[in-house]
């Protein structure tokens, strides 16, 4: 199964597979996005959802309650 990002504002498109980080695919499709510890204890790699939903294995340490209020996610795991 394939899931369709489209990264704001530049507008780039990439697919993510199943099983698949979102910033794993971006990279795979030369598409830099911030990063740090790529385990989800840091944070860098927050960005906001405009539309969907992103779902992990474990719930990332770095995520908190008002990172999820605000549409939030991680994009490294």
């Amino acid at each position: 199964m394939l899931y369709k990002v489209t990264v704001h504002p530049s507008g780039h498109q990439f697919d993510v597979e199943k099983g698949e980080s979102i910033l794993e695919a971006a990279m795979r499709h030369n598409i830099d996005l911030p990063y740090g510890c790529r385990g989800g204890a840091c944070g860098s790699c927050a960005g906001y959802l405009v539309e969907g939903e992103v779902y992990y294995d474990e719930e990332p340490m770095a995520l908190d309650d008002e990172m999820k209020a605000n549409n939030q996610a991680l994009f490294c795991i």
